[in-house]
This record gives structure tokens, C-alpha cells and sequence, in this order.
């Protein structure tokens, strides 16, 4: 049959192409199969009311849907995994923009601070290696023997006469009261060997100056001691630990029975005993330094190995005992202890007076100094709060500040205050005869110009300031010097009644004249 065209034609045409629009629509969407059909209500308003505005969607250039976010979609409906069945997603879908994701809260910080560390305690100053008792502190079988009364550092600058090594410490004690020593006089052996090592325990550096003896020693309570220092070295070995010399200085005695004499630059002479005869490296007069080896600690005396082994050590100087000036050996215990506290790295504890200052560290029997006593801590009074300050009230708005009054000019400076007004002194009176003189012009300015009283005659004239002019039939002004003071000028009296005049008149008449002119 022929298909005829009328006028509702064009209806049915564009009917057909919204239907078979939407036919491929629904064939590309229908490609994928569905794991179940939904009901036929639902799939008619899907179709009727969102499929219509999906393709009018596409026709306008909307983004294809893209694989949502889980949290992109809060409307369920929009959601592909509770709506796997459909076909069609709504347009509204299309349309719901991504919400922003919200980031995941981090750990929020802990407003407890951390806690601090609490120290500790200070850390315990480290323990002396080494001890020494009081000079003159002496041991118990010679007491009251000591020099107790000094502790005078005689050689502050000396260094120690053993060469020691870090931990190494020397042994300062008595031989005779030792173990193994013998005693003094058949008494007092203390049995043993000298190796016990009780000698040889740096805890216990002991002074042994004065200890019994027979040398006559002048600064000892007794009058006779031991001369020096008797030191063991670290350890009993014999012809191993080095003797030094204690400053610079001259060789100026070396005997066979091992003892070198050392000649220091300020006089001090040092002797070393006991060394190994074959250890001394120096001669008589051979110049050495502070440090410099001069032989090995043994124990030769008398020319065979008869004593303990260790060091005698001692020193003579020249010195002012009260009111005498001798030359003896001075105790060294004190120099040694400070060159031994330098030797390890100490402050030498020379006080300023030049005596062995006290450690209670490490001087044994030393008694801490005692702090002041603190005032007891009383409580920090609380702190009054200061009163808030009162407002200030308002200004009243002032006035303008009227101008200052002109000051009053200075009165100008005279040399002098103006004398008080005294009655005018009678002038002198003229050198003439007649009856009426000329008065005299005032000598001081007064206050106000008025004419001075007629001076009563005299019968002979005295003389007058001016200078005497020379005779003339008429009178010549001299000049008179200019007055120092500048007066004001006082007004000329009226002349008296012109009388008679001679030739006196007519020159003072004269002189008067020119006068008043000059002031005028």
C-alpha cells in the first residue's frame, strides 16, 4: 500500500525519530546484561522520566559517568553497588557533584607535656689518689719532734725530684719507722720487709724532717733531725725510677758515695742520695735543666747497697731566722706536696702569704672551712598589688596662657651704689682776698644739681689742686687730667655780683671758667 502523506505527517516523522532515539538508546544501555530484571512499574518510570533526560543530557555535551567513589554518592539511590540492577542511572546522579573528602583525623597531640628529665644528683667530685698529713705532723714514735709551727713553702718553684707517670704517685714516709726499717738506736723496728706494702701507700705522705737524728738542725724543736725528705718511688724496684733535677742549675758535686749536689741560679743547693753508681749521667759542672735525669733511685749508702731503697732528698738555703740571718736545711715537705699537687694537674695550694694553704681533700686531719652561717630563709612577702591609679579628671580647658609681663629693664651697672644724699661738704675756701669768692665746682656729682654755699674766707690762700699756671697779665687754662669717675655735669652757679678783681681773681676766674666748659 502506498504510503500518502497529509498534513500530520511531519508529527508522525518526528514521533518516529524520538522513538527510535530512544529505541538505540535503550539497546546500547540493554548491551550489558543485568543480573535481574527490575519490575515493570519501575523500569516505566525510569524510562518515562529519567531516560528522556540522560539523552537530552548526552545531546548537550554532559560528561559520561565515571566509576564513582564509594563515598561519592549520599543519595542510596545514586549508589551503583545498592543499585546494581538498573540499567539507567537517574540524571540527578549525573548532576551530584563529588563531596570533598574529608581527611582522616590524625593522632591529636597530647596537651600533657612531656615530662621533663629530673636530674640527678651532681655527679661525687672524683676521690683524691693521693693524701699527705700536716707538715710536721710526724709519726707517733717522734712526737713532739715536728716543725708543726711551718708551713712556709721554702721552694715554690721546684718541681718533684721523681719522674712520675700518670697514676704513678710517690711514697713520702719515714725508713727508720718503716716496715722492714730497723729502728732508730736498737728501738723501734717495725719487723718486715721493706717491700710491705704498707710503705708504699699514697694515702699516707708523711714529713720526716725532724724525725731522730743526729745532725745538728737548727730549725728543728730539738735542735737536731733528719736534714731532709726520705721518698720511695712507686713501686720496690731497684735502679728503675729516674731522679730529676728540680730547676735549672750547675752540677757542683758528684761523690762516690752517690750524691749529686745541684747548684741552683737563685743559690739553693739540692742534694740527692742513694742513687745507683751507675745510673748518674752528670758531672761536677756540668749546667742541666728542670726535668733534666741525673740517676736511678737504689739503695747505695757509704758506698754499698746498706739502706732501703728510696731518695734522700733535701735543700740548704740561705734564710733570716728571727733576728739572725743562717744557712741551713730547710724543711721541704711543703714544696714537695705543692710541686706533687702541680705534678697532677692541682693548683699547687700556695697561699698568698707563701704558706701551704689547707685542703681538707686532701690533707689529712684537715678540718673543712666553715661556710658563714646563712640567715635563716624567710618568706618572700607576697607582693602587695599596687593600687590601680585613679583616673585623672578631665582638664579643664585652660585659658591662653596670658603673655609674660615685659621684664623690667636692668638698672644699668654703676661702678658703685649711689651714696645716700649727705649734706654738701663746705668747699675749700678760694685763695682770695675779697669778701666774695667764686665758688668752686662740687667735686662728686650729687643726685641734684644745686648751688653750693658761698666758702667763708680765709685770710690766706691754700693751695689748690690745679696746676699753677705760669704768670700772665691774663690767665691761660692749664689742662687739668680727666676725672675717673664720668659725673654727671652739675649745672654752673650764677655768678656772684662781679666785684673788683686782681690779678689772682682774674686767672682763678680764669681757670674756673674753662673748667665749667669742659664739663658742660
Amino acid at each position: 500500500m502506498a504510503y500518502r502523506r497529509t498534513g500530520s505527517g511531519k508529527a508522525h516523522i518526528a514521533a518516529l525519530l524520538a522513538s527510535a532515539s530512544a529505541l538505540s538508546l535503550a539497546a546500547a544501555l540493554g548491551s550489558t546484561p543485568a543480573p535481574a530484571e527490575p519490575d515493570t512499574a519501575t523500569r516505566t518510570a525510569l524510562l518515562g522520566r529519567d531516560l528522556m533526560s540522560h539523552a537530552l543530557l548526552q545531546g548537550l555535551g554532559a560528561h559520561a559517568p565515571t566509576s564513582p567513589s564509594p563515598h561519592r554518592f549520599p543519595d542510596p539511590i545514586c549508589d551503583p553497588a545498592l543499585n546494581s540492577g538498573e540499567r539507567v542511572q537517574p540524571a540527578k546522579c549525573q548532576l551530584t557533584p563529588e563531596p570533598t573528602p574529608t581527611p582522616a583525623p590524625g593522632p591529636s597531640p597530647d596537651p600533657t607535656p612531656a615530662p621533663q628529665p629530673v636530674p640527678g644528683p651532681a655527679p661525687e667530685p672524683p676521690k683524691p689518689q693521693f693524701a699527705y698529713h700536716p707538715p710536721g705532723a710526724l709519726l707517733e714514735k717522734d712526737k713532739g719532734r715536728g716543725r708543726t709551727n711551718d708551713r712556709f713553702v721554702y721552694l715554690p718553684n721546684i718541681i718533684f725530684p721523681l719522674k712520675l707517670g700518670a697514676g704513678q704517685f710517690p711514697h713520702m714516709n719515714s725508713q727508720i719507722w718503716g716496715y722492714g726499717g730497723g729502728g732508730w738506736g736498737g728501738k723501734g723496728a717495725a719487723g718486715g720487709s721493706e717491700s710491705d706494702r704498707r710503705n708504699y701507700d699514697p694515702m699516707q705522705q708523711r714529713d720526716n724532717y725532724c724525725e731522730v737524728r743526729g745532725w745538728a738542725m737548727p730549725l728543728c724543736p730539738s735542735g737536731a733531725g733528719h736534714q731532709g725528705q726520705d721518698i720511695r718511688p712507686s713501686t720496690f724496684k731497684d735502679n728503675a725510677w729516674e731522679a730529676v733535677a728540680v730547676a735549672d742549675g750547675t752540677i757542683t758535686n758528684v761523690t762516690k758515695n752517690t750524691t749529686v749536689q745541684l747548684k741552683a741560679k737563685d743559690g739553693t743547693d739540692y742534694y740527692y742520695l742513694h742513687m745507683h753508681p751507675r745510673s748518674i749521667q752528670v758531672k761536677t759542672g756540668q749546667s742541666v735543666k728542670q726535668g733534666q735525669v741525673l740517676g736511678k733511685v737504689s739503695k747505695y749508702m757509704n758506698g754499698s747497697p746498706s739502706t732501703s731503697l728510696h731518695l734522700h732528698f733535701q735543700a740548704r738555703q740561705t734564710i733570716k731566722a728571727g733576728t739572725k740571718t743562717i744557712t741551713a736545711y730547710v724543711p721541704v715537705f711543703t714544696s714537695l706536696v705543692a710541686a706533687l699537687r702541680r705534678d697532677k694537674g692541682l693548683d699547687p695550694a700556695i697561699a698568698a702569704d707563701g704558706t701551704l694553704a689547707v685542703d681538707a681533700a686532701f690533707e689529712i686531719g684537715a678540718t673543712p672551712p666553715v661556710p658563714p652561717p646563712q640567715p635563716d630563709p624567710q618568706p618572700a612577702p607576697e607582693p602587695v598589688p599596687e593600687p590601680a591609679p585613679e583616673p585623672a579628671p578631665t582638664p579643664e580647658p585652660s585659658p591662653a596662657p596670658a603673655p609674660e609681663p615685659t621684664p623690667e629693664p636692668a638698672p644699668a651697672p654703676t661702678p658703685e651704689p649711689a651714696p645716700a644724699p649727705e649734706p654738701t661738704p663746705s668747699p675749700e675756701p678760694s685763695p682770695t682776698p675779697e669778701p666774695t669768692p667764686e665758688p668752686a665746682p662740687t667735686p662728686e656729682p650729687a643726685p641734684e644739681p644745686a648751688p653750693a654755699p658761698a666758702p667763708t674766707p680765709e685770710p690766706s690762700p691754700a693751695p689748690q689742686p690745679e696746676p699753677t699756671p705760669a704768670p700772665s697779665p691774663e690767665p691761660a687754662p692749664a689742662p687739668a687730667p680727666a676725672p675717673t669717675p664720668a659725673p654727671q655735669p652739675a649745672p654752673t652757679p650764677e655768678p656772684a655780683p662781679e666785684a673788683e678783681k686782681g690779678w689772682w681773681q682774674w686767672m682763678k676766674d680764669g681757670v674756673s671758667g674753662w673748667w665749667s666748659s669742659w664739663r658742660n
